[in-house]
């Protein structure tokens, strides 16, 4: 049998996601903060699609009483991306 080209195909989708962030820095006292996303995908065919994404966390490390030289910072961010993938069979 020959697959059937959009045979199970929606118009649009909606993913959710979070997670834990660890920032890689020169710091004795690494911590594990949280991250999350939320994104809506508008399917323009079977084989491209139009992303729209939020992501938002923190990252954190240190402490000043534990780091020699009382290092420690917290960084809490936010991004919004536009994207669009493009997969074989176009």
């Amino acid at each position: 049998m020959y697959a059937q080209l959009s045979y199970n195909y929606l118009g649009y989708s909606v993913g959710a996601g979070f997670g834990v962030t660890r920032a890689d820095a020169d710091l004795r006292e690494h911590l594990n903060k949280g991250a999350a996303f939320i994104n809506f995908n508008y399917n323009f065919s079977p084989f491209t699609t139009g992303t729209v994404e939020l992501q938002f966390g923190q990252l954190a490390g240190g402490h000043p009483g534990t780091d020699k030289d009382t290092r420690a910072f917290k960084n809490t961010y936010q991004a919004a991306l536009i994207y669009a993938d493009f997969q074989a069979g176009e």
